[in-house]
C-alpha cells in the first residue's frame, strides 16, 4: 500500500460519540446505550464494517441536564460538544432521523471534529425506505471524513528520526506499555531507549513522514 501510494488509517482510532434524535410517528426520543438491542447491534455492525469506533451516550441524569431532545434535533453544535465532554472523544455524529407520512426515512446528519481550540463540521442528508440503511449512511459519511483527517500518505523512501520525551513513567509496566503503544503506531518503524529516568523516557523513533503526522497518530491513542 506503501509503495502504491494509498493512504493508510493505522489501528489506533478515537471513538466517535453518536447523538441519534428519532421522530418515528408519535414517538420521539434520543437513542441511548442498551436502548434499542435492533439499531444498537445494528451500528456495531457497521463500526465493524467501516473500522470506526462508536459508542452511544448513557443519556442519565448527567446528560439530560445538559442536553435535550431539541439540541439533539436542532444540532445546537456547542450544547452538545459540551454535554460530549465526559465521554473524552474527538468526533461527535449527530443524526436526526424523520419517519414521513409515507414511510420514508429521511436523515439528516452532522460530524463535529475538534481540531485544537476549534471544532470543523460536516454536514450531509439522506432519503431512504429504512432506518437502518439511514444508520449505515450516517456511519458511512462518518468513516469517510474521520479517515480523510487522519489517514496518512506514507513514502516509501522518506524517513525522519524524532527524540520523544514520555513522561509519568513510574514503573517497569508503564514502560512497557509506552513502548508498546510507540510501537503499534503505523507511522513508527523502529522504537530504541535512549534513556531512562525517575519518572520519564527518552526514546529515538524511526518514522516514515514528519512530526505532524506523528502528532496525528499519537492524538488518537490514550
Amino acid at each position: 500500500l506503501i509503495d502504491a501510494e494509498v493512504p493508510l488509517w493505522g489501528r489506533t482510532r478515537s471513538e466517535v460519540l453518536v447523538w441519534l434524535a428519532i421522530e418515528d410517528r408519535e414517538a420521539r426520543y434520543l437513542l441511548a446505550a442498551n436502548a434499542s438491542a435492533e439499531l444498537e447491534s445494528h451500528l456495531a455492525e457497521q463500526s465493524a464494517r467501516r473500522g470506526l469506533p462508536l459508542i452511544l451516550p448513557l443519556i442519565d441524569l448527567e446528560d439530560q441536564m445538559k442536553l435535550g431532545f431539541a439540541d439533539v434535533w436542532g444540532d445546537f453544535r456547542q450544547n452538545i460538544m459540551n454535554a460530549s465532554q465526559r465521554y473524552g472523544v474527538d468526533a461527535v455524529l449527530v443524526g436526526r432521523l424523520i419517519r414521513t407520512p409515507e414511510g420514508l426515512w429521511q436523515a439528516r446528519w452532522s460530524l463535529h471534529q475538534t481540531a485544537g481550540v476549534a471544532t470543523e463540521s460536516e454536514y450531509w442528508n439522506s432519503d431512504i425506505n429504512s432506518q437502518l440503511e439511514a444508520l449505515t449512511l450516517g456511519v458511512d459519511g462518518a468513516a469517510d471524513y474521520v479517515s480523510q483527517r487522519y489517514a496518512q500518505l506514507f513514502s516509501a523512501t522518506s524517513a525522519d528520526s524524532i527524540l520523544l520525551t514520555v513522561t509519568g513513567v513510574e514503573d517497569l509496566g508503564g514502560y512497557a506499555r509506552a513502548l508498546k503503544y510507540l510501537e503499534s503506531l503505523d507511522i513508527v518503524t523502529n522504537v530504541e531507549v535512549t534513556k531512562v529516568f525517575a519518572d520519564k523516557v527518552l526514546f529515538m523513533l524511526a518514522i516514515r513522514g514528519d512530526t505532524a503526522g506523528l502528532e496525528r497518530a499519537v492524538s488518537q491513542g490514550h
